[in-house]
């Protein structure tokens, strides 16, 4: 059964006269329902509107009425189809003037189900385009989104040809050339349905243009990435997983460690970083890897690497981590680190060289006592063995202890310099620092006494051993000591006599169990470091002294080496003179109790 509702419609002026009833069947309210046929056109499908223009066509004067089925579009997005009925009156020209009809709805369209009317909503509220393309690719229906795609209204997309080769993959990119748009992307996707009865084709499509040049520059920037980090040959650049295993390895990789790329991919790191070096940072990856916080971001770790051909090497690596779908990735910078210790070394060598040289003076003087005790001891002896009276067997004997007594003492100073002057160890070893403290001050007490000039020590009976070369700790610890000593030669020179104060050097040497550490305290009274150089007294090259005394790599070396220890040395002024303090991480008791870190001092 049909729901009827008349209308009537004046073909000369185009006014539409519709009761309440025909707008109930239209979907439409009184107040904005179409007054005149073109307005009335507008609300009839875009595939059906050609027909219904045209539907006074096929009535004469002998034949004036009409029947024609077609559908609306309604403002909630659905459509209805419409079955109107009229009757032409002709004028006396036999043309049409007026029309009177009825339409009616069917009651199946009518009572069309929520969830199609839902359906027709969503589609043309998809952000995608949708269009009905029939088999000779012309567009039967467009949703807005599709106007808003290709920039065209839908009167004039409708009735279009398409213009696209329709595949029936699940999603195929194509390209699209759209007016005032150019060239876009489009990521489509093609179903089978009909319309009107008629084969059809329904296509989704979506404007991918701008996720298309994201993932271009993307793909630009992972292959600058690749290229950069892949042909870098001064350092090694290489990723590895969760797993330690390789993932990642570029040239310098392979000019430092002697591996190609094909050898080490999907190998663990510990190819060419040995186990013990490697294993105490697994349980810092593997917190990186739970956690997300990269605690090692900016600081650089120190340990050995091994070259294919199985020598190992001193090497630098800094780490980064980055997500992926196989989970957390770790890249890892390295940096082959033998040239500059070779240098370092050579440096350290030479500043030790120096130092010998300074205290040549002093040296000579200590070695001269026990030789004058010798000479004086001999010259007795021969005064005595000249007379015809031998002497006594008493006699004699404390006369060759006492040359045997000063030939020690002399050859001990030769001995400590013998070792001072040494190549340090290439490896570090636990040592004590009470040990570097007497041994230098042993070096230097004489040195001091000639230039009246006080040394005291302070030092503990029992103290954490530290690791690192013990020659270089002794290096450090003379470093300052003849520093201090020169400032307060110095200071004696530009005040007045008995206005100098206290000539005094002292070493403290103290535990410091809350921080794990120990500190090493270099005081004197040599009237302070200059306020504009403290903040960059250890730079290379920098000295207070006179031109022609210091080099000024003096405490950037020692700076180096106590950094090279994991510690820290800091510069200040206190009371009368500067205090330097060299902080060291003490060594824990397992480390302390194994022999083979153990450095034995003779």
């Amino acid at each position: 059964m049909n729901s009827i509702a008349p209308f009537q419609w004046d073909v000369i002026s185009g006014e539409h006269k519709r009761p309440a009833a025909t707008c109930d069947i239209l979907g439409l309210e009184i107040s904005v329902f179409p007054s005149n046929e073109e307005a009335f056109l507008g609300l009839v499908l875009p595939s059906d509107r050609d027909r219904v223009h045209r539907r006074l066509a096929t009535t004469t004067p002998d034949n004036p009425t009409y029947e024609i089925e077609y559908r609306i579009c309604l403002r909630d997005g659905s459509q209805r189809s419409l079955i109107e009925n009229g009757e032409v009156f002709f004028g006396e020209n036999n043309s049409a003037e007026m029309v009177i009809g009825t339409i009616s709805a069917r009651v199946e369209e009518t009572d069309i189900s929520l969830d199609i009317l839902k359906l027709n909503k969503i589609v043309n509220e998809q952000a995608d385009a949708v269009v009905i393309i029939d088999i000779d690719g012309i567009i039967r229906f467009a949703n807005p989104a599709a106007e808003r795609i290709v920039n065209k209204k839908s009167e004039k997309l409708v009735g279009s040809q398409f213009g696209i080769p329709l595949t029936h993959d699940d999603v195929t990119e194509v390209q699209m050339l759209i007016p005032d748009k150019g060239l876009i992307y489009a990521e489509m996707h093609t179903v089978h349905t009909d319309w009107d009865g008629e084969p059809a084709q329904l296509v989704s499509f979506r404007d991918i243009t701008e996720r298309k040049h994201a993932e271009q520059e993307l793909l630009e920037s992972q292959q600058k990435y690749r290229s950069i980090c892949y042909s870098a040959t001064t350092v090694a650049i290489i990723s590895i997983g969760a797993d330690n295993n390789l993932t990642a390895w570029n040239l310098g990789a392979q000019r430092i460690f002697g591996y190609k790329e094909d050898d080490v991919l999907g190998q663990p790191i510990t190819r060419f970083i040995p186990m013990r070096d490697w294993e105490p940072h697994e349980a810092d990856l593997k917190r990186i890897a739970e956690t997300g916080e990269n605690h090692l971001f900016g600081k650089t770790i120190e340990l050995r690497g091994q070259h294919k051909n199985g020598i190992e090497i001193p090497v630098e690596l800094s780490l980064g981590v980055w997500h992926s779908n196989k989970g957390p990735q770790f890249s890892i910078v390295i940096t082959d680190t033998t040239e500059r210790k070779l240098a370092m070394a050579q440096l350290i060598q030479s500043s030790k060289l120096a130092t010998l040289g300074e205290m040549a003076t002093g040296l000579a003087h200590e070695l001269n006592q026990p030789l004058n005790i010798i000479r004086m001891s001999s010259d007795t002896l021969t005064e005595v063995l000249k007379e015809d009276d031998i002497p006594s067997h008493d006699f004699l004997n404390k006369r060759l202890e006492r040359i045997s007594s000063q030939t020690q003492r002399a050859a001990s100073i030769i001995d400590r310099m013998r070792v001072f002057g040494r190549t340090p160890q290439d490896h570090a070893m636990i040592i004590s620092p009470r040990d570097a403290v007497f041994a230098t001050s042993d070096m230097m007490k004489e040195q001091l006494r000639l230039c009246e000039i006080e040394l005291a020590l302070d030092v503990p009976e029992t103290c954490p051993s530290v690791k690192g070369d013990l020659i270089q700790l002794e290096q450090v610890l003379l470093n300052l000591l003849t520093n201090a000593r020169d400032a307060i030669e110095e200071r004696a020179t530009k005040t007045t006599a008995g206005e100098n104060g206290p000539r005094c050097i002292t070493i403290t040497l103290k535990d410091a169990p809350a921080t794990k550490t120990i500190e090493l305290m270099v005081q004197d009274t040599g009237g302070g470091i200059p306020q504009n150089v403290v903040h960059k007294i250890f730079d290379p090259f920098l000295t207070t002294k006179e031109i022609g005394k210091g080099t000024g790599l003096g405490l950037s070396i020692s700076y180096g080496i106590i950094t090279d220890m994991g510690g820290t040395i800091t510069a200040g002024n206190v009371d009368e003179g500067a205090l330097f303090t060299v902080t060291l991480p003490a060594v824990n008791e397992d480390q302390q109790e194994n022999p083979e870190m153990r450095l034995q001092v003779q």
